[in-house]
């Protein structure tokens, strides 16, 4: 038998062998999140706005979250843009950090009630594209999610919500690497800002 032929060492050599290419065959499938409909992470502003379709942008500014009264956020920029998705318009925003992109944010603000035909194309799309999602969708009273990530631990956020101040149905894009990056770059904004003010003391 073939088996009494290979040595203990061998045959361990071959298992985890197997499970590797096994295990990179079967993420074969899937695509990795490189960016959103040929916008890839670290395109600039002017990049991307070349290869997206639908050219009518918004301009190129400081992001501010939410509510008008909220100041902006001097590290990120962004500029938006409307599509059809899935038969329901979706404000497309594009973020940048330190003039590369790093998130891509759909919110689908039609979708009241979630019309879940549309939920369910939605996940069947990115479930066919991105292979089985880490954190399978799950609804919890009026909320719900589902979150996918790659080899590279960039993502795909996908969330449901009853809040009238945030669209029903928002997707969300991110490079993992660059999250980490701005987590950094913002703690030592904090020590500065700290320090500055014991010398002012």
């Amino acid at each position: 038998m073939i088996l009494e032929k290979i040595n203990l060492k061998e045959w361990k050599i071959v298992v985890l062998f197997l499970i590797f290419f096994g295990g990179w065959a079967s993420l074969g499938f899937a695509s990795p999140i490189d960016g959103y409909e040929g916008a890839l992470w670290g395109m600039s502003p002017e990049h991307v706005k070349s290869i997206v379709a639908n050219g009518d942008f918004s301009p190129l500014e400081h992001y501010r979250a939410g509510v008008i009264i909220l100041p902006v956020d001097k590290l990120i920029r962004s500029f938006h843009h409307q599509r059809r998705s899935f038969k329901q318009v979706a404000l497309v925003t594009f973020y940048f950090f330190g003039n590369r992109l790093f998130q891509v944010r759909l919110d689908f603000w039609g979708a009241g009630g979630y019309q879940y035909r549309f939920l369910g194309e939605l996940l069947k799309d990115l479930t066919a594209k991105y292979g089985k999602p880490i954190k399978p969708y799950v609804k919890k009273g009026t909320l719900g999610g589902a979150q996918w990530q790659d080899a590279s631990g960039n993502t795909i956020q996908l969330s449901v919500s009853d809040d009238p101040f945030r669209p029903p149905v928002i997707v969300s894009y991110s490079q993992g690497l660059a999250a980490h990056i701005i987590e950094i770059v913002r703690f030592y904004e904090q020590l500065e800002k700290l320090e500055a003010a014991k010398r002012k003391l």
